[in-house]
């Protein structure tokens, strides 16, 4: 069996644990954020403001955190990537963006490193004003008794608490005129992606790619899922990447049909397929590609019969990656693919069946992406009529400079027959589900254990899609020949 090197092991310990996190340099030109808090100026109201504070640093045990991520829409204001921060953003006033940090200037850099003093922040990152974050409290409760309209973001629950407490008994907030949803103007700002945004989840994927390449030459049989898992990270992190998007999915066997399965801790067999769904974050900037390849490097010909299957709904769905096409139509036609190649392959009585569309149609075969790996944005332009059927929806349509994954897939649970009869029995005569286990149920188990997803990651342009991730191989027998290899990190001794 394969074997980690030592050398190897201990090169990833250091990558994982030691290596310093790229990406601390501001890596835009300082108008980059501030044409960007224009943007959103242009969209408040007269006499409001916006305020949003960083991400909390979370405790991971007693004293010790968690590694520091900044909430996404902070930093896509700001650019500022640190904790214990906050901003004001205020339209046609002397200091129309105020930042507020824990700056060098104090007493805090004993234990963590303070990166900015307050003069220094204001000239890189173009703010008006600058104060040390204790002062948030005091300013912002002078600056509520006169605004008309607060923008925040609901999910900001340390602002939330801080408000409450200043609050004065309901009297101070009572003076407003509403308070807004500042996501509702950043999430449109946020879908279309700029020149430098693209670079970045470009690099992202490439990195990816990387990774998905090592981890195909190194599976194997007696290996465990969380062997693999580290294998991708520290190639993430030796090409640049500050950390993964999401914790990485290595499921094999029957764990490729758990959508967000993140154990990672089962030992893989021979004959078996493992699903990898990993994703590099560069520089704030998410990837999120799938690759499902035989666990011994050589597809069966039932794993080969869905897999081959999903490939073609994959190949599909993309072209209808163009602008004006609906979100959801490119999920509609992979359905529609493989519906019929099930039907093929005797898993389904009837193609057009809606509930046994529902059946297999697990999961959207898509979201957006960008900063968040489920980036902001909404899926309809207009909410559908109350019991439309899901596959005459078409959704919002599609604009350029959206980027997007399409990630069909197949999952044949084990114990997928013994659920449909609680899934379906209120909608289905029970007559009607007995035929189809009747019929499909030996099909079924032959195949019961398989789990396929094949993701990409696409580019909406006038010119049609682009396929970001179109250098990591997707074909079987390009799979096969790249397994084949040797991994530069694990042995193939047996």
């Amino acid at each position: 069996m394969k074997t980690w090197k030592p050398a190897s092991l201990l090169i990833i310990i250091w990558a994982i644990f030691i290596m310093p996190f790229s990406g601390n340099a501001q890596e835009a030109s300082l108008d980059y954020f501030q044409k960007r808090r224009k943007q959103l100026i242009r969209q408040m109201e007269d006499g409001s403001m916006a305020v949003m504070m960083s991400a909390e640093k979370k405790i991971r045990s007693n004293d010790i955190h968690y590694t520091f991520r900044q909430r996404s829409s902070f930093y896509y204001l700001t650019g500022y990537k640190y904790p214990e921060a906050a901003f004001i953003i205020q339209p046609k006033q002397e200091n129309e963006f105020i930042l507020f940090l824990s700056s060098k200037d104090s007493l805090g850099g004993r234990w963590q490193r303070q990166e900015y003093s307050l003069t220094e922040a204001r000239k890189v990152f173009g703010a008006d004003t600058t104060y040390e974050i204790e002062k948030f409290e005091k300013i912002l409760k002078e600056k509520l008794q006169y605004k008309s309209f607060v923008y925040r973001d609901p999910k900001d629950q340390a602002l939330t608490d801080l408000t409450d407490e200043i609050n004065d008994e309901g009297t101070l907030l009572s003076n407003l005129d509403g308070i807004k949803n500042l996501n509702s103007l950043l999430r449109e700002m946020r879908l279309q992606k700029d020149s430098l945004e693209i670079n970045k989840m470009k690099k992202a994927i490439d990195i990816t790619n990387q990774a998905h390449l090592e981890a195909m030459k190194a599976v194997h049989p007696s290996m465990y899922e969380y062997e693999v898992e580290a294998l991708v990270e520290y190639v993430f992190r030796k090409n640049g990447a500050s950390a993964p998007a999401f914790t990485p999915v290595i499921g094999s066997g029957n764990n490729a049909n758990i959508l967000h399965y993140m154990k990672n801790d089962r030992k893989m067999r021979s004959g078996e397929l493992v699903l990898m769904d990993i994703g590099a974050e560069y520089n704030m900037y998410a990837a999120d590609l799938t690759r499902t390849i035989p666990v011994d490097g050589e597809f069966s010909q039932k794993q080969e019969n869905i897999y081959q299957l999903v490939l073609k709904a994959l190949r599909k769905a993309t072209e209808e990656l163009i602008p004006g096409k609906g979100f959801f139509e490119a999920q509609h036609k992979a359905t529609d693919i493989i519906m019929n190649g099930l039907h093929k392959q005797g898993l389904v009585t009837d193609p057009n069946s809606r509930w046994q569309r529902k059946f297999y149609e697990w999961n959207g075969f898509g979201h957006w992406l960008g900063i968040d790996v489920h980036d902001a944005g909404k899926y309809f332009d207009k909410r559908p009529d109350k019991g439309t059927p899901f596959e005459q929806i078409s959704g919002r349509p599609l604009k350029a400079g959206m980027v997007r994954t399409i990630e069909p897939g197949i999952y044949l649970p084990e114990n997928g027959l013994d659920k449909i009869r609680a899934l379906k029995g209120e909608i289905v005569p029970a007559k009607k589900i007995e035929a189809f286990l009747d019929e499909v149920g030996p099909v079924y188990r032959k195949y019961q254990g398989i789990g396929v997803r094949i993701e990409e990651d696409v580019l909406i342009t006038e010119d049609g899609p682009e396929i970001l991730s179109k250098q990591l191989p997707r074909d079987v027998d390009a799979i096969e020949n790249i397994m084949d290899k040797s991994s530069d990190y694990v042995s193939k001794d047996r």
